[in-house]
């Protein structure tokens, strides 16, 4: 797990602590955001042609908020450093990014052991689109059965 504080907004992305290449089923935690909000984390790396956008999970409590978010285990399996952009879903019109961390990732040799693993599907802008299509067309049927 890589911990990191929030910060507003840099200029450049905030760098954090590193992971190895080949680890798997490591989680972004990034500690005292400042209020609530709907997160979703968009990891970059070099070589990708879109960002994989997964949705973190917020917890709070009196003086605590934290947004966590499990990096994907297809990019670990690079040693390009991994970008992280905090976004803000406030409402399906809008959104923006309210930070940036850049993961270095450490190269080594594969394990002989490595197996692959999926570690919570990525959601792409069309399948956010589709599932929540998906929603109001389901919500809507059964609106029409009662």
């Amino acid at each position: 797990m890589i911990f990191v504080v929030y910060k507003e907004k840099p200029s450049k992305p905030v760098k954090t602590p590193h992971c190895y290449q080949w680890d798997y089923n490591q989680t972004l935690c990034i500690e005292d955001v400042p209020c609530a909000i709907t997160p979703e984390v968009h990891f970059w790396q070099e070589g990708l042609e879109k960002a994989l956008v997964v949705k973190g999970t917020f917890e709070s409590n009196k003086h605590h908020h934290t947004v966590t978010a499990v990096i994907p285990n297809q990019m670990l399996q690079n040693a390009d450093p991994i970008t992280a952009y905090l976004y803000d879903e406030t409402a399906e019109e809008f959104g923006e990014t309210i930070s940036a961390y850049q993961i270095p990732i450490i190269e080594r040799e594969q394990p002989e052991d490595y197996v692959y693993a999926e570690n919570g599907e990525p959601i792409s802008p069309d399948d956010e689109f589709k599932i929540r299509r998906s929603t109001v067309d389901a919500e809507r049927t059964d609106s029409v059965r009662n």
